[in-house]
């Protein structure tokens, strides 16, 4: 009999949730934070004001605002040493997240090295010095519940940590602090938590609960994803905010307990050409999902959706399709041309691209495993935006 574990962070959630800030144990906090954006929603004061009214005291460890590189973790390391906080908290999008689970794998291990961290599931427990909580500040990355960290290396590449020890000791889901989020960040992090759902769900060492959370998470994304970027202020808008937030987490949980796919094994387009990961996302994920072929979860999903096809292929195709308008519908670029990528230099990166690509475990674990030629063909129909089309069709 086939046995599975499902792993997520423990979590709280709920309007206000913020606030479950001043009970936890211990009165030391590290911040790990993106100052500017906190302090334009207003998150920055109110985060202050609760742990202050726990008697706790603070520093602020390291400041992300950008897709974090190695580097910029070298002074935090030395601060957090210093100050010794019984909690890192990370309160931001992703990247905020992710640099706190580096900061907290350094600070219980201070004698280890990059090259240490980037050993995939070979970090040892953490907690006994100092617990990481994770409060998201955008909806797409997941990383409140997942046990992984990107990273931008010396020579521009995107470097994984991965190990179950990473995933957070408490994550805090509060879509108070999604309200302010700017549209194009809304529509980028929503493709991503889209992207992990369907990728999740479809990958071939999926469970049978990651399939539904990731069919449900994808559900949710393509329904609520407009309103959160296009609806007035409002109700209507808050409530998009609200259930958009919690479709990023459960894709964020079926990605943690699954795998990413070929959208995420291309990436490398985004550090190579300075462009949102969650973009990145949006404009390869119809082109893989054609790619893929027909696949159980897809079908049921296009099914659901009411979309015509006289065969499963033409099911899925449509599906695609559906996808790409949605891309269109919240603002994106379908292309990379669009996305102001430059004809040249994209058509000079696509063996590196692609070798990459082919290399990652994620692009073996797919329906359908491409070929190299197959996937230079797949990149460079998304630079033209060209129709999507099924793999040899």
């Amino acid at each position: 009999m086939t046995q599975w574990i499902f792993d997520n962070a423990p979590l709280r959630l709920g309007r206000g949730s913020l606030g479950t800030l001043s009970e936890l144990p211990g009165r030391r906090f590290g911040l790990v934070i993106d100052r500017p954006a906190l302090e334009a929603s207003g998150a920055w004061a109110r985060m202050q004001a609760i742990l202050e009214e726990g008697e706790g005291s603070w520093e602020v460890l390291a400041d992300i605002c950008r897709e974090p590189l190695l580097e910029d973790l070298a002074e935090p390391r030395q601060h957090a040493l210093d100050f010794q906080p019984d909690w890192i908290l990370a309160l931001g999008g992703g990247s905020v997240l992710d640099s706190a689970k580096a900061l907290w794998f350094f600070y219980e291990q201070p004698q280890a090295t990059w090259q240490d961290a980037f050993r995939f599931f070979t970090i040892p427990q953490l907690g006994k010095r100092t617990r990481l909580a994770a409060v998201p500040t955008t909806s797409g990355t997941g990383s409140e519940t997942t046990c992984v960290a990107v990273f931008i290396d010396e020579e521009g590449r995107k470097r994984l940590m991965m190990s179950r020890s990473l995933i957070p000791s408490q994550a805090i889901l509060d879509p108070d602090l999604t309200d302010s989020m700017p549209a194009a960040v809304a529509a980028a992090s929503g493709m991503d938590a889209l992207t992990h759902a369907l990728e999740a769900a479809t990958c071939h060492i999926a469970s049978p609960l990651v399939q539904w959370a990731g069919l449900r998470a994808a559900q949710e994304c393509l329904r609520w994803l407009p309103a959160s970027v296009k609806e007035e202020e409002g109700e209507g808008k808050r409530q998009a905010r609200e259930r958009m937030h919690y479709a990023a987490n459960l894709a964020g949980m079926a990605i943690n307990n699954s795998s990413a796919g070929l959208a995420h094994a291309l990436d490398q387009v985004g550090s190579r050409f300075g462009l949102p990961h969650g973009l990145v996302c949006a404009i390869l994920l119809p082109h893989t999902l054609a790619a893929s072929g027909p696949h159980p979860v897809c079908l049921e999903l296009a099914e659901g959706l009411g979309l015509k096809g006289r065969t499963p292929v033409a099911k899925c195709l449509r599906l695609a399709e559906r996808v790409r308008g949605l891309v269109q519908e919240v603002g994106l670029p379908v292309s990379f041309r669009e996305a102001g990528v430059p004809a040249e230099e994209f058509e000079w990166e696509i063996p590196r691209l692609v070798e990459t690509a082919l290399l990652s475990g994620s692009s073996q674990l797919v329906p359908r495993v491409l070929t190299e030629v197959e996937t230079a063909a797949l990149l460079r129909r998304t630079y033209s935006g060209e129709p999507l089309r099924i793999i040899g069709t």
